[in-house]
């Protein structure tokens, strides 16, 4: 009989020494200027006082050439301390994948982070709702991150 692993199936490890961003920045094409924008604002705000400025993976800025677009997607959701999640109307109506496979590996991310914590739940997974309201998530995987208080 095989030896059962103490992690479900779906468990994804992740190690804090590789992190090489404190984000990665999930949007839509449509959303791109004021991506470019958010970006720039988070690593200059965050760099203020001599401090180390926070890097964000940006997919226009950062994505190595020739890979394989999901393993890339995997790589630099593993090498990030959160996703950042850009929740637009834009967002939402998007019927390529890449947005939802991006938030389907956040989840088992954040899932396996909080496998055996009871009380406290380390966040992966930040969504930022602009310009849309709770009809609009409601059925959407985003729901229930609506309800959180991040």
């Amino acid at each position: 009989m095989p030896k059962r692993s103490a992690f479900p199936p779906w468990y994804v490890c992740q190690e804090s020494p590789l992190f090489s961003y404190a984000f990665f920045i999930s949007h839509v094409a449509e959303d791109a200027a004021e991506i470019k924008q958010l970006k720039a604002e988070i690593e200059a705000i965050s760099g203020r006082g001599g401090r180390q400025p926070l890097s964000c993976f940006l997919d226009k800025h950062n994505w190595p050439t020739a890979n394989e677009n999901t393993a890339v997607i995997r790589e630099y959701l593993l090498k990030s301390t959160h996703m950042l999640c850009w929740v637009t109307p834009a967002f939402l109506a998007t019927q390529r994948g890449w947005v939802w496979i991006e938030l389907a590996y956040a989840e088992l991310i954040e899932l396996s982070r909080n496998l055996n914590s009871f009380d406290l739940r380390m966040r992966y997974l930040v969504p930022v709702f602009r310009g849309v309201d709770i009809q609009q998530v409601a059925r959407t995987p985003l729901h229930d991150y609506w309800q959180r208080n991040l």
